[in-house]
């Protein structure tokens, strides 16, 4: 009797762009807002390069912390 196996059932080409989009939706990071989507990141990642330049970022502005790192509370 012929027995169905998980490599039968599943297309990898169908089934891995369907567990990183839901594994996306459920992330708590992705729901919160903290990260999104953005176009010019799917760009620089789809491409076939071995590293890609990532644009340059501003530091944050503002006071340091009122707290010492090893202060005892």
């Amino acid at each position: 009797m012929p027995a169905t196996r998980l490599e039968d059932v599943i297309v990898p080409e169908l089934f891995n762009p369907y567990v990183v989009n839901r594994t996306t939706e459920l992330s708590a990071l992705y729901q919160s807002g903290i990260i999104y989507n953005d176009s010019q990141m799917d760009i620089l990642a789809s491409q076939a390069a071995p590293t890609v330049n990532m644009p340059f970022f501003e530091d944050l502005t503002g006071d340091c912390c009122s707290y010492c790192e090893y202060a005892v509370f």
